[in-house]
């Protein structure tokens, strides 16, 4: 056997090794602890990635541990049930030509299930898929178990939505907060035994699929860096300028990596951004683009909000970054109902930053968001009283500006949910797409440039947060 026969030889060990523990239903983290650190953790990832050799003895004490033969430890040949009197392994042959004529939304559900299966084997040349008894779907760690973290994971298990199939099969949920954790697993009570919690100090190792930061300002750039340590893409939902432009820095780190690496997966930005290369699509040419955002989902979100509006607001004008007081530059702008009319102003917001970089020809870019007299009075002072476990009804706001032939024109599109509801459909649409190796870009990026926006504004609308375009005085779904 050449050298790397040997080293192919060790992956498909390791790959095999790694089904049977998820299979089993526990973390590298389980194993060592289980196993009273027969199997540490690091060596057992090393195994599993191929990077050790396991030997024979060791091997043999793995299998009994697991409780399963040994020769399930390793590489499985396909079987031909017509050779020898080979018993089949047990399969489920699914017909994708049949299943693209299909309607409604269990189908959509099984084709995206499907996808994700046909990614992770490279396969998708055939006209129908066999579902084979290993066939794992993914993992995922959500971190920050907030207002939009936990909405994330029931998203990500479908737990309580209409279909019994979900994007991962487990998800690891991550938080300094015990209180948060408990309020979470909580929430996903009916899925208990496909969440599995880990308190701080977190282990070394993130041995998921896909990472989803949702936590707050401050930890999402140390987590990114841990995350591209490990070899994961990452979706993150963060809404703070300053901390965004940290990590806009990183994103040669991604590209060398070639991860999805999505930024602002949430209500705005996330959704506003969407908005936009949706409603771009329209113009020969965009020339001016206005975001407008109001409420804030849970108490990190206030926080961040809050901090805004006594912050320099950057909007891109001409060839320039033009800085201007948080608070100032008050313009009324009209939401979707019920949010209605509101007295926005400037504040240091992210979204300009990222629809420059989708946008960099567009001559202007703002943002404002939506303020009452007293909190620009009260921004630069610590929150008088705490915030809100969650927030009401907000809304978004796009006004695209350009020309169409000859003619100027303007589309205005929004939508209007409670902000952590919709954070978390849009973050978890986000991570599906990037498991079904549906994004457009292996690197870093906002969702503006990562997804095709009709085909991801139908997926978020599946999950309850419906984009509208004004025409008019009128809001047409």
């Amino acid at each position: 056997m050449t050298e790397d026969e040997d080293l192919q030889y060790r992956r498909q060990v390791g790959e095999r090794i790694r089904q049977i523990r998820r299979q089993k239903r526990l973390s590298l983290q389980d194993v060592e602890a289980r196993s009273d650190s027969e199997f540490k953790a690091s060596v057992l990832g090393a195994y599993e990635r191929g990077e050790r050799a396991i030997s024979v003895p060791r091997l043999q004490r793995m299998a009994r541990f697991y409780d399963v033969p040994v020769d399930q430890l390793l590489p499985v040949d396909e079987v031909d049930p017509g050779v020898d009197g080979a018993a089949a392994p047990q399969k489920v042959v699914m017909d994708l030509a049949s299943l693209r004529d299909a309607e409604g939304s269990e189908a959509e559900m099984i084709t995206r299930y499907l996808t994700i299966i046909q990614v992770k084997r490279q396969d998708f040349n055939g006209r129908v898929l066999t579902i084979r008894r290993d066939d794992l779907q993914a993992l995922a760690a959500i971190l920050g178990t907030g207002a939009v973290g936990a909405r994330v994971a029931r998203h990500l298990l479908a737990v309580g939505g209409r279909s019994s199939f979900g994007a991962v099969d487990r998800v690891v949920l991550r938080d300094t907060d015990p209180e948060r954790l408990l309020g979470a697993r909580a929430v996903l009570e009916s899925a208990a035994d496909r969440v599995e919690v880990q308190h701080a100090p977190f282990p070394g190792d993130l041995d998921v699929d896909l990472v989803v930061v949702a936590s707050p300002r401050g930890t999402q750039a140390p987590a990114l860096e841990a995350a591209l340590e490990a070899g994961r893409p990452v979706v993150l939902c963060g809404d703070g300028l300053a901390e965004t432009v940290a990590i806009v820095r990183m994103a040669g780190e991604a590209a060398a990596a070639r991860l999805p690496v999505v930024l602002g997966a949430g209500f705005a930005p996330g959704l506003s951004c969407v908005l936009a290369a949706h409603a771009g699509s329209w113009f020969d040419e965009v020339e001016e683009i206005h975001v407008a955002k109001a409420g804030a989902g849970g108490p990190a979100c206030a926080v961040v909000h809050h901090r805004a509006l006594s912050r320099l607001s950057y909007d891109w004008r001409g060839d320039q970054w033009v800085r201007r007081p948080g608070g100032s530059g008050r313009e009324l702008c009209w939401f979707p109902e019920p949010v209605g009319p509101h007295d926005c102003f400037r504040a240091a917001l992210p979204d300009p930053v990222l629809l420059h970089h989708a946008f960099p020809g567009v001559e202007r870019i703002t943002a404002r968001m939506a303020a009452t007299r007293r909190d620009r009075l009260t921004a630069p002072l610590p929150m008088l009283s705490p915030p809100p476990v969650e927030g009401g009804v907000g809304a978004v706001r796009v006004e695209v500006r350009g020309r169409r032939g000859d003619a100027q024109d303007v589309r205005v599109l929004g939508a209007a949910a409670r902000p952590a509801v919709a954070a978390a459909a849009v973050a978890a649409t986000a991570a599906e797409w990037v498991m079904a190796d549906r994004v457009r870009v292996h690197g870093m990026a906002s969702l503006a440039e990562m997804v095709e926006p009709v085909a991801f504004l139908e997926d978020v609308a599946d999950r309850g947060v419906v984009a509208e375009v004004f025409e008019g005085e009128h809001a047409v779904v």
